[in-house]
């Protein structure tokens, strides 16, 4: 393994690590992508229709 790729798992598994370890009991919650586009002030696009 390069040195670079070493240091980028090492980065992840602290990434990780740091998640689990977070007492935050909201960590998990989610919203729907266009609650927080509106949250954000972005308009969402939908480029499928015809």
């Amino acid at each position: 393994m390069r040195e670079d790729e070493w240091n980028d798992t090492e980065f992840c598994k602290q990434l990780l690590s740091n998640y689990k370890n977070d007492p935050d009991p909201h960590k998990t919650d989610s919203i729907p992508l266009e609650q927080l586009a509106r949250e954000l002030g972005i308009e969402l696009q939908n480029d499928c229709e015809q």
